[in-house]
């Protein structure tokens, strides 16, 4: 079966994910399609606060996190935000492109369209013009 998507509620299963891509999508659009974020029903808490809300799965056996980072704010439902797509690898961003979410970049790709468009580029100092 295609697109198997089954939630994770063993945190250790998504503790070596890491930042694969990034999508731009309301919370309200991800509510509406993978329900109350998983951090918000079991209490898991992020100790720095850095994420509010994060959902974990597993899409046709591809671990995959999706969470907000270093929002800081409380963001109107209705206000698409940059979303983090976190996995083991891009296989991440694939799996959730697979479920219909076509604004999911990988990261790489996300930073060379910040290039092409701002002329700047990241480098081991930080962002600096292109």
């Amino acid at each position: 079966m295609k697109n198997k998507l089954e939630p994770i509620w063993d945190f250790d299963e998504v503790k070596n994910c890491s930042l694969m891509g990034y999508m731009k999508y309301s919370l309200n659009e991800l509510e509406s399609c993978f329900g109350t974020p998983h951090n918000k029903i079991d209490g898991t808490v992020d100790d720095d606060g850095k994420v509010q809300y994060e959902w974990w799965f597993d899409i046709d056996g591809t671990t995959v996190t999706i969470y907000d980072y270093k929002e800081y704010r409380d963001v109107p439902e209705d206000e698409p935000i940059l979303w983090h797509i976190g996995g083991k690898d891009y296989g991440a961003v694939l799996a959730i492109g697979s479920l219909g979410f076509e604004k999911a970049v990988t990261r790489p790709e996300y930073m060379e369209r910040l290039e092409n468009a701002y002329g700047h580029k990241e480098s081991e100092k930080g962002w600096e013009k292109a």
